[in-house]
């Protein structure tokens, strides 16, 4: 049994990403889920560990930023079941405080942080 190395709690949430890689090279993805350090999302290519990246994440309905731009690394990627995509691990680097307050909406326990 492995431990738990999240440093975050995480909230299930499907909203659609972009991700820019460092060539330039844009990748659809969706949300698995978010966290305040970081996120899961799913893309249909593997995507190696350390590759630093820009995620644009669509809002679920548009606050005073239409969308959110996070620097993000990637941690792992891996096969999702049923051939349906890779699942991609990232952690957030400087998360804007903006972003910070979609997580606050997703928690149903809001703890002062």
């Amino acid at each position: 049994m492995s431990s738990e190395r999240r440093r975050h709690p995480r909230y299930s949430t499907e909203l659609s990403a972009l991700l820019v890689l460092p060539d330039g090279h844009r990748m659809e993805a969706s949300t698995a889920n978010l966290s305040r350090g970081g996120a899961s999302v799913v893309i249909n290519k593997r995507l190696p560990a350390g590759v630093h990246i820009l995620m644009e994440l669509s809002p679920p309905s548009p606050p005073e930023r239409s969308v959110f731009k996070l620097w993000a690394n990637t941690l792992h990627s891996k096969p999702l079941e049923g051939d349906n995509g890779y699942g991609l691990g990232i952690e957030f680097e400087d998360t804007p405080v903006h972003y910070k307050q979609l997580i606050m909406e997703l928690d149903p326990n809001p703890q002062l942080a």
